[in-house]
């Protein structure tokens, strides 16, 4: 498995609709905080500025928010990291919910897609289907070219 997650369709997933359906499900929210705080694999304590769009969900059994989800407009996308162990089934739960809503798909970093209930790869002809998502970029990417041009 990848260990960075995109949720990604189509369509552009704006800032307006991402902050709508983070408010729209439970156990997710935008980050109160301006900085995040926390300890790289040393335990030396670390804080790094919370972007705009950037969201956390709730650990109950730590009673706490940990930031998670990382709003990437100029990859038209939701970015995760997928820790391994106890988190693990929490965030992918959460990312399944966010992906249902956004009707999106969940792409890992070689561009494999992955069911949001299930966290297996889909079969290989929805896998292929990730392509779409390096397409739609280049779409964009194409648009932003003629704007540009338009512009001079």
């Amino acid at each position: 498995m990848s260990d960075m997650i995109k949720i990604k369709r189509k369509e552009r997933i704006y800032l307006e609709e991402w902050i709508l359906t983070v408010n729209s499900l439970d156990n997710i929210r935008l980050c109160k905080e301006k900085f995040h705080v926390g300890k790289d694999a040393d335990g030396k304590a670390f804080r790094t500025p919370v972007e705009e769009g950037d969201s956390e969900i709730y650990i109950e059994d730590q009673d706490k928010w940990i930031l998670v989800f990382h709003y990437r407009d100029e990859e038209y996308c939701i970015a995760f990291d997928m820790p391994q162990g106890p988190l693990e089934t929490k965030i992918w739960a959460v990312a399944g919910d966010i992906a249902r809503a956004l009707e999106a798909r969940m792409v890992g970093d070689d561009g494999e897609s992955y069911d949001p209930d299930t966290l297996e790869p889909n079969s290989k002809a929805d896998a292929d289907g990730a392509d779409d998502v390096e397409e739609v970029e280049e779409e964009f990417d194409d648009e932003e070219d003629v704007e540009e041009e338009e512009e001079k």
